[in-house]
């Protein structure tokens, strides 16, 4: 139990920072404002994985273990300097999101014995998880105008920078890229979740 946490937070500190330089490249002080109060969000899932996890007396780490999340930091932080926002924007609100949901749903209960307390909390930050891949797909389609064939091009083009998280233990441990990116039909997860929108 104590390494799922330690992935949760793992990500979820990732998540802080990949949103927080993301909220330097707009110059709309409403998106700047979304954007930080995302990376907010992704810390307080830290916290309230750290808190639980001391309560249950589960062993944990409380920061970015594996160095592939590093390799992907770093492309965001050559993105933005170059402001790229796009490109940040679909690798974390979009694909990352994803990979978070199918960690959640493991942490939450699906196909794994967790306790009540985990099985609740996974529940709760599932939901927030899921509101940030909705809330990326609405802003790329009405506010950017982008159309949903071009959404997946584009994650598909941009799996490169982040295939290193993807092949990274942890992930190969939980023995989920196969349901994030191939969750039914051989069609990958992002995909179906797009597709619905």
């Amino acid at each position: 139990m104590g390494f799922l946490y330690s992935v949760c937070i793992s990500g979820e500190l990732f998540a802080t920072q990949a949103y927080s330089l993301m909220s330097l490249i707009p110059k709309d002080k409403t998106l700047i404002k979304k954007l930080l109060a995302e990376a907010q969000e992704e810390l307080s899932h830290a916290c309230m994985l750290e808190k639980l996890a001391n309560k249950l007396d589960v062993p944990f780490a409380n920061k970015i273990l594996e160095p592939e999340w590093y390799t992907v930091l770093n492309y965001f932080k050559e993105k933005v300097k170059d402001n790229y926002f796009i490109n940040c924007f679909i690798i974390q609100e979009v694909m990352m999101e994803s990979l978070a949901i199918v960690i959640y749903e493991v942490l939450s209960g699906d196909g794994t014995i967790t306790d009540a307390e985990t099985a609740k909390l996974g529940k709760h930050i599932l939901k927030d998880e899921i509101s940030h891949v909705d809330y990326g797909v609405d802003f790329l389609k009405q506010e950017i105008a982008i159309k949903i064939p071009l959404i997946v091009s584009a994650a598909e083009y941009l799996y490169h920078p982040i295939k290193s998280v993807m092949n990274s233990e942890p992930i190969k441990i939980l023995k989920i890229k196969k349901k994030v990116f191939y969750r039914s039909s051989e069609q990958p997860f992002i995909i179906n979740r797009l597709s619905t929108q």
